[in-house]
């Protein structure tokens, strides 16, 4: 008579560790794709010229990440990114984005409006701390 087919097991676990080239790789496309958001966002001259800072920003009960991008006529601040630098000798920016938490605790994946102060000069970055209080 016929056999029955033979039954295969249909659960393979397969552990496999992904090269370090490939990790460093996606971070850089990332980071690509990223800084082409914010050039879009706070302009292009704007990013090359300004000086940038990871921050921490208070929101609700959470402490979390922002970056600050300060021209000589903006502020800009980015919630949910941060900016690190290259191995390479040129140290090219390279940016990150993790999702913020909203104001019930969930993971929030849209970003929360760029804010912008505009400020005349550093003698003005003094006197910013009132108004950037007053926007946020």
């Amino acid at each position: 008579g016929m056999q029955p087919p033979k039954q295969y097991s249909s659960h393979v676990t397969v552990i496999a560790e992904r090269p370090e080239y490939l990790i460093e790789k996606e971070k850089l496309h990332k980071s690509m794709v990223l800084q082409e958001l914010v050039k879009g966002v706070i302009t292009s001259s704007e990013w090359s010229l300004g000086k940038v800072y990871n921050v921490k920003r208070i929101f609700g009960l959470e402490a979390q990440h922002a970056m600050l991008v300060v021209t000589e006529s903006n502020i800009h601040l980015l919630s949910g990114f941060s900016v690190s630098r290259t191995e390479r000798k040129s140290g090219d920016r390279i940016l990150d984005w993790k999702s913020t938490i909203d104001q019930k605790g969930n993971d929030s994946y849209s970003c929360r409006k760029v804010e912008t102060v505009p400020f005349q000069g550093v003698d003005d970055f003094m006197n910013i701390d009132n108004m950037w209080l007053r926007m946020i």
